[in-house]
């Protein structure tokens, strides 16, 4: 493994266009093997996974950007505004993108009838593709969409089913960057180890996290958990403004991503020399 953040022509590293077509393959290959038509995906991990983009975090479980996998057929991006224009200039494997139809969960005014406009655009696509008799998968659903879904006839099913399964075995790329997203955390913890103590507050630790992944090309970091002393049992699965004080025991807990592919990494620490109960003694 070469652990490369990036791209050289003197050695094979990750394979992005390789990443992006065996990615598609298995999502095609499990839509053959349900009893599905078609796969919508709002989730960001899904469409990322299938269409190969990413918008940030920001638009993040708001359902204003979706794709459509018709079975034995292309997916079809549904992008935000300027985004559109964006992927037909930048992300020439996307053969299909169109600006998308969005009530962003509640946040677009009734009066729009923007979810109405969508079921009525998500139907004729049904329909064009020959899948329309067949049940549709959904990864994600709210109340809006579920009753437009109902009045349209559509019958629906669990898409996000479909996609676990495909996501569940990764490929040769999807295990590099997994491999480069621990290498990071390790750094991380190196940088701890080197600089933690007492008189450092636990947000403290989570700052320092956050500048070394960032440093090294982490595109998300999602969570960092820091706990010192009492707060680690119970834990409280957070971080505070405690001070460390010395012998405290330290658990830390990183959550971050490269590439959308993400460490669940914990490891605990003491501070100076550990305490010793009386009743070890």
């Amino acid at each position: 493994m070469s652990f490369g953040t990036r791209a050289v022509d003197f050695e094979e590293r990750v394979n992005f266009d390789r990443l992006r077509q065996e990615r598609l393959k298995r999502a095609k290959e499990y839509l053959k093997k349900s009893n599905l038509g078609a796969l919508l995906c709002f989730d960001f991990n899904n469409t990322r996974y299938i269409i190969g983009t990413w918008i940030g975090e920001w638009a993040r479980d708001k359902m204003t950007r979706y794709c459509i996998l018709p079975r034995d057929a292309e997916p079809i991006l549904f992008d935000v505004g300027s985004a559109v224009v964006v992927r037909k200039q930048k992300a020439p494997w996307i053969k299909d993108v169109r600006p998308a139809i969005s009530w962003g969960r509640g946040a677009v005014p009734k009066e729009t009838m923007a979810v109405k406009r969508f079921v009525e655009m998500l139907k004729q696509i049904l329909i064009e593709y020959g899948v329309a008799d067949l049940p549709l998968g959904i990864d994600i659903l709210d109340v809006p969409l579920l009753k437009e879904l109902q009045i349209a006839r559509i019958e629906i099913a669990d898409g996000q089913e479909v996609m676990l399964n495909a996501r569940l075995i990764k490929t040769r790329d999807e295990i590099e960057l997994l491999k480069i997203a621990a290498a990071m955390a390790d750094a991380a913890f190196d940088m701890v180890i080197q600089n933690m103590r007492p008189g450092w507050k636990d947000s403290d630790v989570v700052a320092l996290i956050n500048n070394v992944l960032y440093t090294l090309g982490s595109d998300h970091v999602e969570c960092v958990n820091v706990l010192s002393g009492p707060r680690t049992n119970p834990h409280h699965h957070d971080f505070s403004d405690r001070i460390i004080r010395p012998g405290d025991i330290v658990f830390i807990g990183i959550m971050h991503s490269y590439n959308r592919y993400r460490t669940c990494y914990y490891r605990t620490f003491c501070v100076g020399k550990p305490t010793i109960p009386t009743t070890m003694l």
